[in-house]
Formats: C-alpha cells, structure tokens, sequence
C-alpha cells in the first residue's frame, strides 16, 4: 500500500510542476501581450493627440519596451527555474520508480519463502496466490520501466545528435 502511496505523489508532483509551468508561461505570454497592446494603442493615441501627448506617447512606449525587455528577461530566468525543477521532478520519478521496484521485489522473495515454508494445504494456496500476484506486479513494473528507460535513452540520443550538430 505504501508503494502505491509514492506512484501517486510521483504522479502527483509530476503533473502539479507541469501544471505550473505552463500557468507561469500562459501569465507570462499574456503579460507580453498586454504591453505590446499597450505600446500599440499608445501609438495609435499620439496620431490624434498634440505634441505635448506626442511626447508623452513616446516615453510610454519606451517605458512599454522597458517592462517588455524585463519580463522577457524574467521569462528567460523562469524557464531556466522550471527546466531545474523539471530535472528535480524526473529524478525523483526515477527514485520513486526504482524504490517501488525493489519494494516489489522484496515482496516478492518474501511471499516465496513464506509460500516454501506454509505446510497447510489451504494455507499454501493462498500463500500460492499472494505469490502469483506479487509477480505479476513485480513484471508489469519491469515491462513498464523498461519501455521508460528505452524512452529516455533514445532521447537521449537524439539530444547528444541535437546538441553535437548545433555545434557543428
């Protein structure tokens, strides 16, 4: 039970740091958006207004291209945070993973040396089952951490290709 309990606080913190990353980019884009807006409707302002609006115009829209500049600077420094959280959060994936792989494991070999050791029919039946079970999950965990680690590999791969042909 308790094995379970660390699958779903992995999945947990997996999807609430995805989920956070993509609500600090969409406040982030908006936030771009509205100062280009700004900037435009400020341009738009000074065809209609006098000198003295003119002026004030182009000091807005410097002020405009200032926030703009330190919010992409801001964005940049957010996206290097979240791409450190992203490899905290995989790593822990990977050490919750391989934790609940040997929990399983050390299930498994004790339900076996109980099932050797139970001398009641009925009692190794179900001692039997208990073992049956235990390796059907302990293989399923396999399959599917196996199918993760050919995943990663081949990215991998392809971001060693990717990093060496930038450099070329």
């Amino acid at each position: 039970m308790l094995a379970m309990s660390d699958v779903f606080w992995n999945g947990f913190f997996v999807f609430a740091g995805a989920g956070l990353v993509a609500w600090m980019q969409q406040r982030t884009k908006a936030a771009v958006a509205k100062t280009e807006k700004a900037v435009v409707e400020t341009g738009a302002a000074v065809s209609v207004a006098g000198r003295e609006a003119k002026t004030s115009a182009i000091i807005a829209e410097t002020r405009a291209a200032e926030v703009k500049t330190v919010l992409e600077d801001h964005t940049k420094q957010e996206d290097t945070k979240l791409s450190e959280m992203h490899g905290i959060l995989v790593s822990t994936h990977t050490l919750v993973n391989s934790n609940y792989g040997s929990a399983l494991r050390a299930t498994l070999i004790a339900l076996q040396a109980v099932e050797r050791l139970t001398t009641a029919d009925e009692d190794r039946v179900a001692a039997h089952a208990a073992v049956v079970e235990a390796q059907r999950l302990y293989d399923d965990h396999v399959a599917k951490q196996g199918a993760v680690d050919s995943a990663k590999d081949a990215k991998d791969a392809k971001d060693a290709k990717d990093a060496k042909d930038a450099k070329d």
